[in-house]
C-alpha cells in the first residue's frame, strides 16, 4: 500500500496527559521524520463545550481532514473510535485502529464498582447493559472492516482475539516506546519521600483503595507525601527523577505510560501485576503487586518507604537497559503500511 499521508485520530492530545496523547504527538513526529505527511484530529479543541457539541463538531473537521489522506490510524477504542469508522466507512476511507485499553471494560467497572481483572473479564461475560452490548457490537463492527489492528501488548491481544472475532492475519503487536536511562536518577535523603499517582480518576485506576491504604500509613510516616498532582508532560522528566517512587495499582493497566516514563527517569515503580507491560519490564525489574488486597498493598509501600530496600530497586532499574524509540515504533508501523 502506497501511503505518503497520515491522519492520526484520537480523543486525547498534548497537554493532556496520558498514554494515547503521548503517543500521538511522538509517533506523529516521527512519521514526519519519515517523510510521511501527517494530519491530526483530536478532541482537544472542543473539551470546554457539550458532548453532543464536541462530537457534531470533531465529525465535521474529521470529514475536512480526511480529505487526501492515504490511511487514518485511529488511536483510541471507542469515543472517537465510532465516529472516525463512520466517517471513514462513507468515504471508503481505510483505516487502522491502534488498541491500547479496553473501554468496555472500564465501562463495566465504573458502573458495577465490582474490580473484575481484564484478564478475567470476557472469560465468562457478564451481564451486559443495553449500553454496553451497544459498545461491545460497535466495537466489533469497528474492527471487522479495519484493515489492520494493532495492540500495544501481546497480552491484550491475546484477551480480545477471541470475543472479539479478530482475523490473525489482520492482528499486530506494536509495543511502547522505552528508553532507560534518559534522565539521571536525582532523589537523594534530603529531598522528600513523594510517592506520586498522577492517574486520571476512573474506578478502575483503584484510587480510592490507595487512599484508604495511605491514610494508615500517613501517620506512621509523616516525612513522606502521597501525591495524586497532574504533572505537565514536559515538566514529567525532571519531577519523576526527584520522585521517591511512582505508584500504578490499577485493577488492571494494558500498557501504563506512566511506567515507562518512571523506568526512563530511574524511578522505582509500583504497579498492578494484571498488566500486558510485563514482557517490555519484567518482573525482577520493578514491583508487580495484586491490587485488591489492601494488606498487600500496605506491606509493600512500607517495604519502599525503607530507604535501603528502595536503593535496591533503583539499582535494579539503573542496571535494566533497553532502547526503544519512537523512532523504532514508526518503523514496525511503516513495516505494516507495507503488507496492507
Amino acid at each position: 500500500m502506497n501511503i505518503k499521508k497520515l491522519l492520526l485520530v484520537s480523543a486525547f492530545f498534548p497537554p493532556s496527559v496520558g498514554g494515547p496523547a503521548t503517543f500521538v504527538s511522538h509517533i506523529g513526529h516521527e512519521f514526519i521524520q519519515q517523510g510521511y505527511q501527517v494530519a491530526y484530529a483530536h478532541l482537544e479543541p472542543y473539551k470546554k463545550i457539550s458532548i453532543f457539541k464536541q462530537r457534531l463538531f470533531f465529525l465535521r473537521d474529521l470529514w475536512k481532514e480526511m480529505r487526501g489522506v492515504d490511511l487514518v490510524v485511529i488511536c483510541d477504542t471507542w469515543s472517537v473510535l465510532i465516529p472516525a469508522v463512520f466517517v471513514c466507512l462513507l468515504r471508503r476511507q481505510k483505516y487502522v485502529v491502534r488498541i491500547g485499553g479496553d473501554f468496555l471494560w472500564e465501562t463495566h467497572i465504573s458502573r458495577t464498582k465490582e474490580h473484575k481483572k481484564l484478564s478475567m473479564f470476557y472469560r465468562s461475560m457478564p451481564k451486559f447493559t443495553f449500553k454496553e452490548r451497544v459498545i461491545y457490537h460497535l466495537t466489533c463492527f469497528s474492527l471487522k472492516y479495519a484493515q489492520a489492528i494493532i495492540f500495544n501488548t501481546a497480552w491484550q491481544r491475546n484477551i480480545w482475539e477471541y470475543p472479539y472475532f479478530l482475523e490473525k492475519q489482520k492482528v499486530f503487536v506494536v509495543e511502547n516506546a522505552l528508553v532507560t536511562g534518559l534522565t539521571k536518577y536525582a532523589w537523594n535523603p534530603s529531598i522528600q519521600r513523594v510517592i506520586r499517582c498522577p492517574v486520571r480518576a476512573s474506578e478502575f485506576k483503584n484510587t480510592r483503595g490507595l487512599k484508604k491504604v495511605w491514610d494508615t500509613l500517613s501517620q506512621k510516616y509523616p516525612n513522606a507525601v502521597l501525591s495524586f498532582e497532574y504533572i505537565h508532560p514536559e515538566e514529567r522528566s525532571k519531577i519523576l527523577s526527584e520522585t521517591y517512587c511512582v505508584i500504578q495499582l490499577s485493577v488492571s493497566d494494558v500498557a501504563p505510560n506512566l511506567i515507562c516514563e518512571a523506568i526512563a527517569s530511574g524511578c522505582p515503580f509500583i504497579c498492578t501485576e494484571d498488566t500486558g507491560i510485563k514482557t517490555l519490564v519484567p518482573d525482577y525489574v520493578g514491583i508487580y503487586i495484586e491490587t485488591k488486597d489492601e494488606h498487600v498493598i500496605q506491606e509493600v509501600l512500607e517495604k519502599i518507604l525503607d530507604v535501603d530496600f528502595h536503593n535496591k530497586q533503583v539499582q535494579k532499574i539503573a542496571d535494566f537497559k533497553v532502547t526503544r524509540t519512537y523512532a523504532v515504533l514508526a518503523q514496525e508501523y511503516r513495516d505494516i503500511w507495507k503488507m496492507l
